[in-house]
């Protein structure tokens, strides 16, 4: 799904349900960062393919560990005390979500890059993962509002 929202349905649900231990922003991030290669390959017309090793899993680490070297340098302007430990842990969440949403969808993903094998291509249709993202994103506005409605009402 490149350039979609999509995954941020996903992403926030997890944010949202396990919120007091997991680090919200990086989730967040880490669910559409991979998505940067992609853009730049269509903006810029380049001839590589969209997806490869940009969306494997040890290229997520990699990410998944700047990311959350550059969120906790944020940690004072975003008045978190959230541990390095949890904020690469929740990149990585966000990481592998977008990876697993995509896997399924793209025969030139190799999520266990070297190897090229894909044991999730052509597990679901992208309706299937659409709709699964749409109500994600929806069912984690509804526990939000339930979870956090005190705080709305203060």
């Amino acid at each position: 799904m490149p350039l979609t929202p999509y995954h941020v349905g996903i992403a926030l649900l997890i944010g949202v349900l396990l919120y007091k231990y997991l680090d919200l922003y990086s989730i967040l991030v880490g669910s559409v960062i991979l998505d940067a290669w992609p853009f730049t390959v269509l903006f810029f017309s380049l001839p590589y393919r969209l997806h490869g090793i940009s969306h494997s899993f040890i290229f997520g680490i990699l990410v998944a560990i700047i990311i959350s070297l550059v969120r906790y340098k944020f940690n004072n302007f975003l008045k978190s005390k959230k541990n390095l430990k949890i904020i690469l842990i929740s990149s990585f969440i966000g990481i592998s979500s977008h990876i697993l949403l995509d896997s399924p969808l793209y025969k030139d993903m190799v999520p266990f890059w070297p190897s090229s094998f894909n044991p999730f291509y052509n597990l679901f249709s992208y309706s299937d993962i659409i709709l699964f993202c749409i109500v994600s994103f929806i069912l984690s506005g509804v526990i939000f509002i339930i979870k956090f409605r005190r705080k709305f009402y203060k």
